[in-house]
């Protein structure tokens, strides 16, 4: 979509259009998720799906932090390229809000941790 179409296609079919690639992402995230657990579950036992089951819902969590940082930065590019801050929209759109830095400590833990050696 170019921002032509944005400024003259009626809201109704502007929304459908924006989040029918959303929703369909988000299907196909649950029928990962649902033949991930049959997988592990069949093939690699009861104990391995139930260390995913423990582990899913900070996924969750760290997935709807990632989507909130998104869609607010998203509206806040919006606002800056409409009142034709092309400046600012760029340095937004380029440097990480100050939520999302925080979180880059956090993501090589479980590598660091699945590496130790049990005795």
């Amino acid at each position: 979509m170019n921002e032509q179409e944005f400024a003259t296609t009626p809201i109704p079919r502007l929304f459908v259009r924006c989040t029918l690639p959303a929703m369909v992402g988000m299907g196909f995230s649950a029928i990962y998720s649902i033949t991930d657990g049959i997988f592990v579950g069949h093939f690699i036992g009861q104990e391995a799906l139930a260390a995913v089951n423990l582990v899913m819902p900070l996924i969750m969590i760290i997935t709807a932090l990632a989507d909130m940082v998104a869609t607010g930065s998203s509206v806040r590019i919006s606002i800056l390229l409409g009142r034709g801050d092309h400046g600012e929209g760029s340095r937004v759109r380029i440097q990480p809000p100050p939520v999302s830095r925080p979180s880059t400590l956090f993501q090589p833990t479980p590598s660091i941790n699945h590496h130790r050696k049990r005795i």
